[in-house]
């Protein structure tokens, strides 16, 4: 086992050293003039992405005449552009009234208050059914004696119009 440990470890240093041996032979040779196939010249942006040499990042595909020339792209442009849909008007702003949010407040301040009003009656005939013992007293206002009502009230002390004894 020691043995084939050792190897390995000579075998990766032997490794290491040609590829540093490489590397300094590639870097005494002269570097070539890049090849220009086209005639026509890269944009400033083509031109600036080639300049600029990334290092530790990932390989970028700039699409060139070159690339496109070596790929086999092409490119396609339509004969005739289709209509567009018209542009609808935009909307007409709404006329600013400054009292509308106080007329608002107070309708709803007066609805509160009949619907205030209305629980208040409501209460009120139910108290009153509910004090009505005898059979002389409707329930039915309408249908009621007017004799009878006034009788019912002299009695009732509640309803009574006396002052209290000083």
């Amino acid at each position: 086992m020691r043995q084939l440990s050792i190897a390995f470890s000579l075998l990766l240093v032997a490794s290491v050293v040609s590829a540093d041996e490489a590397k300094k032979a590639e870097a005494k040779k002269p570097a070539a003039a890049p090849a220009v196939t086209s005639t026509v010249p890269d944009s400033p942006l083509v031109a600036a992405a080639k300049k600029s040499k990334r290092k530790n990042a990932k390989p970028a595909n700039v699409i060139t005449n070159e690339t496109l020339a070596k790929s086999g792209g092409h490119v396609t442009e339509a004969a005739k552009l289709p209509d567009l849909l018209p542009v609808p008007p935009p909307p007409k702003p709404e006329p600013v009234d400054p009292l509308a949010a106080e007329r608002a407040r107070r309708a709803e301040l007066v609805k509160k208050q009949e619907q205030e009003k209305k629980i208040a009656e409501q209460k009120k005939a139910d108290a009153q059914r509910a004090r009505s013992t005898s059979e002389d007293d409707s329930l039915d206002e309408q249908f009621q004696d007017p004799a009878a009502a006034e009788h019912a009230m002299q009695q009732d002390p509640a309803t009574s119009t006396q002052k209290p004894p000083m």
